[in-house]
């Protein structure tokens, strides 16, 4: 991709990482990619960021240091899976993948990526808690769908199967369900649904969380990613 910074901190083999990229398709937008000697915030395995929404994010720091740089979408991933690249090849094309797949939506479509964020940020408390995991939510899923898509291209689904079940025996792991979910996903690459999807999953909850969306506003005023909308409710139409 020639509009790609590549900061390989891991020293990840930078052949195979073209090669996941290219799956993606993704041939417009700068994006910058950190494959990370260190850990994400809450320990995350992997973050996607557009440059335009630094401003909403003033805790999250891992991209500051390259401000200089000519970049539009700031994609990191985390050093414990970054160091086990040759170990779970396949899982972490899905990864990356996964990162690709949201670097895509944000690249085409920045309306329906803060969407999802709001979703991301608000559903637990409008939802009273009964959805509280992010694997649980359709971006996370088609994003997961996406990541594996890749991976099948490189290595076939039953590589990347094997792989999500050697993980699912580390049970100190904190996506345990997640992976659980991937096993029964098959990858795709279409990511055209996701308005539609969100629309969906979000109806029995529209009123909640458009009243804690309101309520952010109120609190932060223009720091909270809520304001980016001119008219929430037109979210809906």
């Amino acid at each position: 991709m020639e509009n790609l910074i590549l900061k390989n901190d891991a020293n990840v083999d930078e052949a195979f990482v073209s090669k996941i990229i290219g799956q993606a398709g993704l041939n417009k937008g700068k994006i910058l990619l950190r494959l990370m000697d260190g850990y994400l915030p809450d320990n995350t395995a992997g973050n996607t960021l557009p440059r335009s929404l630094l401003k909403y994010a003033q805790d999250f720091h891992i991209f500051d240091n390259y401000l200089d740089l000519d970049w539009e979408i700031g994609i990191a991933i985390s050093k414990r899976y970054c160091l086990s690249y040759n170990s779970y090849p396949a899982y972490f094309s899905y990864l990356l993948g996964h990162e690709l797949g949201h670097a895509t939506v944000c690249v085409n479509d920045l309306d329906l990526h803060v969407f999802y964020c709001l979703i991301q940020e608000h559903i637990k408390h409008a939802s009273e808690g009964n959805i509280s995991s992010w694997h649980e939510l359709p971006h996370e899923i088609i994003f997961d769908q996406f990541g594996l898509y890749i991976a099948e291209m490189l290595f076939g689904r039953e590589r990347i199967d094997h792989e999500i079940r050697l993980l699912l025996g580390d049970h100190s792991r904190e996506d345990l369900a997640r992976l659980k979910l991937m096993l029964s996903l098959r990858g795709s690459k279409d990511l055209g649904r996701l308005w539609v999807d969100l629309l969906d999953f979000t109806k029995p909850y529209k009123g909640k969380l458009i009243e804690s969306w309101e309520e952010s506003v109120l609190v932060l005023g223009d720091g909270s990613l809520a304001s980016y909308f001119d008219n929430i409710n037109h979210l809906f139409d």
